[in-house]
């Protein structure tokens, strides 16, 4: 069961932190990219070894001589000052290792006794023999033994800090799925831009982020927008911004271009999942200009773009425009030729039918 839970939901994780207590053992992280797949004992070799001996050096627990991948005498003492740091007793690899060391060591004195005391060439050579294994056994007694480091007890995550996104232990209750969730690295933000807006953002352009939420505002760089629009598996179509029409068959539904900013500072860990608004300034009017609300201007069939001005008497007046940029629900205009329009002045947005 859980015994102790040192962290909270937000907490950052750093290398050598202990995150949970089960029946009295710690789990702690370590950085490292492959996951954790067997106990890690004095004699084992391999990839895994590696990196737990990469963790270890980068806590200052240098794994001495032992050559990388190989789990030996260096490897076990910084294991075993790992362990101690904690303030932990490690595990040992063999359950009854101290007995089998005590009686490899007797064997080998045994040995060295009837070596002494035998005289004749025969009786000699047998017992150099028998020294000899007894010598090899101790050796294998002595490699074989030493702290280990059970899968359990152990997260190896690919970049830190890292940060606890949920956590679900609770001391006394059992171990089961989902005690906490960790995620590792930068907090990055992803987005969909609908089909109108993706001619207008590009990779390297600036962007405002804001957490309404909690205020914080920092800036950020564009770097993906891809090229097709993402699907979401079976649902009603999607009209590109995200949203679902209703109506028609269940199938895949495209919902927009997907859009990768980094910030150009880490957020703070508390905005992991969070909603943000992102403003990207797209093109720049250098000035004031005229703008009238998007569902003000209109094409006809002679492809002209016009604005519908309301007049004080209530006198209705066509006035062709060219269209500009666009922003906030707003587009520039201008009037074309000698057609007036200025500030102030009403424009149709809609017309009620009766």
């Amino acid at each position: 069961m859980v015994t102790k839970v040192r962290v909270e939901a937000g907490d950052k994780v750093t290398a050598g932190k202990v995150l949970l207590e089960i029946s009295g053992r710690p789990v702690f992280a370590l950085e490292g990219a492959l996951p954790v797949y067997r106990d890690l004992k004095p004699g084992s070799h391999g990839d895994d070894v590696a990196q737990l001996q990469r963790g270890l050096a980068r806590l200052g627990f240098d794994s001495g001589a032992d050559r990388r991948g190989k789990y030996g005498a260096g490897t076990k003492a910084a294991v075993e000052r790992l362990y101690e740091s904690f303030g932990y007793d490690p595990v040992p690899a063999q359950p009854d290792g101290k007995q089998q060391l005590k009686e490899a060591a007797s064997a080998v004195k045994v040995a060295e006794r009837a070596v002494e005391d035998v005289e004749d060439t025969t009786g000699k050579e047998r017992a150099l023999e028998d020294l000899a294994e007894a010598q090899e056994n101790l050796k294998a007694a002595q490699q074989a033994n030493g702290p280990m480091v059970p899968a359990g007890e152990v997260v190896f995550l690919p970049q830190l800090p890292g940060r606890i996104d949920t956590l679900g232990a609770r001391v006394g209750g059992p171990v089961g799925e989902n005690l906490l969730t960790l995620s590792a690295g930068k907090l990055v933000i992803t987005g969909q831009l609908g089909q109108g807006d993706r001619g207008l953002v590009r990779v390297g352009q600036k962007v405002e982020i804001l957490s309404e939420i909690t205020g914080i505002e920092v800036g950020g760089t564009v770097t993906t927008v891809t090229d097709e629009r993402s699907v979401s598996g079976s649902g009603p179509a999607g009209d590109g911004t995200g949203n679902t029409q209703g109506g028609g068959a269940d199938k895949a539904s495209a919902t927009g271009y997907s859009l990768l900013v980094t910030p150009d500072k880490p957020l703070p860990t508390k905005l992991a999942h969070q909603d943000v608004r992102l403003t990207i300034k797209a093109a720049s009017s250098q000035g004031e200009v005229l703008v009238v609300p998007l569902s003000a201007v209109s094409a006809g069939a002679d492809a002209e773009t016009t604005v519908t001005v309301l007049e004080t008497g209530g006198q209705r007046r066509r006035v062709p425009v060219r269209p500009g940029i666009s922003g906030d629900g707003y587009v520039q205009v201008a009037p074309v030729g000698e057609a007036r329009l200025g500030e102030g002045d009403k424009v149709v947005v809609g017309m009620r039918s009766t």
